[in-house]
């Protein structure tokens, strides 16, 4: 994709290894979060929290069957948002985030997560099915 781009690689490798500077490094001082799912805006230390808990929760995650698409002010990204499941395999949410960027780094992010979507598999990495 393009050099911006690499900023959303960062982010999550920073957010599956919980390392929260990394995190904040990735947005800009007034950069938000905002979620589709509850309409509420975050700002840096929000979103920082946030990982925060999932770290301490112990929660693993992995971002598979990632897709940028360039915008004029950033890009979108489609991915599986993957996590293990009770029985032993693996549970993954389909998700869309619209990113705007300013000085390399991320400005805003529009998550779209499909909380009721969910696909089930035995092993990783997962592919959205029907793409």
């Amino acid at each position: 994709m393009t050099e911006d781009s690499n900023v959303m690689d960062r982010l999550l490798a920073a957010i599956v290894a919980g390392d929260l500077d990394g995190v904040r490094a990735c947005f800009t001082p007034d950069g938000e979060v905002w979620h589709g799912y509850d309409c509420i805006a975050h700002d840096v230390n929000g979103f920082v929290a946030s990982v925060k808990g999932v770290a301490a929760a112990g929660i693993e995650l992995r971002y598979d069957d990632v897709r940028r698409h360039p915008t004029p002010t950033g890009f979108v990204q489609q991915h599986l948002l993957v996590t293990p499941d009770a029985e032993g395999g693996y549970s993954a949410k389909p998700c869309c985030v619209v990113v705007e960027l300013k000085d390399g780094r991320i400005h805003r992010a529009l998550e779209y997560l499909d909380r009721t979507g969910v696909v089930k598999s035995l092993t990783v990495p997962m592919v959205t099915p029907g793409l």
